[in-house]
């Protein structure tokens, strides 16, 4: 298994249990926000898996994607979890350069 893939079924599990705990609870302990994730450069194809990785994770889904030729891709998402825009916004990411290197070590340069 890719180092990439324990990683990110670290981190499910670790969203899960989170989610879990929110349902069981009492009280709401959500702090919902809407952040802008920007992409940079990215292929269609980087930014689409990364939206599929975003709304698998409970707890986050990929709303949208916006941007043009001189700003580059930009993921519009919605973070249930996070204490702060900055702190989903650094994990997000996160996820995101880890995806980039597993995209390199796999022999693929288009992200």
């Amino acid at each position: 298994m890719s180092a990439f893939a324990a990683w990110f079924i670290a981190v499910f599990v670790k969203s899960s249990g989170t989610v879990l705990l929110d349902i069981l609870v009492p009280g709401y302990q959500a702090t919902p926000r809407i952040v802008r994730l920007p992409l940079g450069d990215v292929s269609s194809y980087h930014a689409t898996t990364l939206s599929i990785l975003i709304t698998l994770t409970p707890g986050t889904v990929a709303l949208g994607v916006t941007g043009d030729d001189t700003e580059g891709t930009t993921l519009l998402v919605h973070s249930l979890h996070h204490a702060s825009s900055d702190e989903a916004r650094d994990s997000l990411l996160d996820m995101n350069r880890r995806l980039a290197r597993a995209y390199r070590i796999g022999g693929r340069n288009d992200s």
